[in-house]
Formats: structure tokens, C-alpha cells, sequence
């Protein structure tokens, strides 16, 4: 056990004595800021039911790194962090997006504030099988939480959005506008 910790300044003359009090408050500080950096900076809707439409958004093409959107007719971006619950809780429904075979060319991508390594490991736990997996939220909208599912056409523009844990009825809707043949 830690009975103290000495800490030098610049001057022999300026040691000072901390207690082990002191030094554990100092860490759980630093850890809970870390936590808060990582976790805290898109907050996790556990349950949503309403849609964020395009009017919510700029008008302006989204940019992703890494993304081209003129590839396929349409993107289809999972915004998401393996720390949320409602993530987790949606990824019975990723899965089934990502296997289905579409009439229309759909790219799926998940964004995720994480490393694309432990993103792509997160979703290969559950079976999530997307085109591709990058580190970063897209620019050009603003995501104000875990999970979102923003639909762009070619050139980047979005077509809908949805935030949150979906229930039924708004799978449906991400399914018909999927499914729509206008891009």
C-alpha cells in the first residue's frame, strides 16, 4: 500500500509530501475525464422514436473520410460506439440491414469515435457485415447521439435520418427508404 508520494519541484528546498488520499483522488479525476473524452462526447439514446429529417441537417454534402457516396446509389451510415447500450441493443437490426440483399446499390458504412479496430471487432461480435468500417463522425451534419442511421444519396446529400434504439415501426421506415428506388 501507498503510504505517501514525494513530489520535487525545481529547488531540493520545494519537496512536498502528498498523501495516498490525494494521489487516488488525482487518478480517479484523471480516469473519469478519460472516460467522459471517449464516451461522453455523443451521448446514448437508449430508445427513440422520433426521425431526424434532412431539414435537420445542413444542406450541405456530408463529408466522411474515407467515404466516396458516388459509389453506390445510396449510403446507409451506422453513427455508433461500442460503450453504448442502445448501440448494442440495435445490432440485431445492423445485422439484418447488412446481410439482406437490396434492389438498389446500398453501401453501409459505420462511423464510430472509436479506433476502426475496435469498431470492427465490436461489429464482428454481432455480426454486423458492413462495406466499411471508419474512425470518425460525418462532417456536414450534426450527430447529437448514439446510435444514428443517416441515409445519403450519391453526392453526399442526406436523405433521412433516424436517432436513437428504433422499435418496429421505424426499422420499417429504414427499410422502405432503403428499398425506394429514388435516390
Amino acid at each position: 500500500m501507498i503510504e505517501s508520494v514525494k513530489i520535487s519541484f525545481t529547488k531540493p528546498a520545494q519537496t512536498r509530501w502528498v498523501g495516498p488520499s490525494s494521489v487516488v483522488a488525482a487518478l480517479v479525476l484523471v480516469c473519469a475525464y478519460t472516460i467522459y473524452q471517449i464516451t461522453g462526447l455523443v451521448r446514448d439514446v437508449r430508445s427513440s422514436s422520433d426521425q431526424t429529417t434532412t431539414a435537420d441537417w445542413s444542406q450541405k454534402p456530408v463529408v466522411l473520410a474515407g467515404v466516396d457516396f458516388d459509389l453506390a446509389e445510396k449510403t446507409l451510415v451506422f453513427i455508433i460506439n461500442s460503450h453504448c447500450k442502445a448501440c448494442t441493443e440495435s445490432m440485431g437490426f445492423y445485422k439484418t440491414l447488412t446481410q439482406r440483399r437490396w434492389p438498389t446499390t446500398t453501401s453501409f458504412v459505420a462511423a464510430c469515435g472509436e479506433s476502426v479496430l475496435i469498431c470492427s471487432r465490436y461489429l464482428a461480435d454481432h455480426g454486423v457485415t458492413p462495406n466499411q468500417v471508419v474512425s470518425g463522425f460525418p462532417r456536414g451534419i450534426t450527430i447529437t447521439a448514439t446510435p444514428t442511421i443517416v441515409l445519403i444519396n450519391r453526392g453526399g446529400q442526406v436523405r433521412a435520418g433516424w436517432v436513437g434504439k428504433l422499435d418496429r415501426s421505424k426499422e420499417r421506415q429504414v427499410h422502405d427508404a432503403i428499398s425506394h428506388n429514388s435516390s
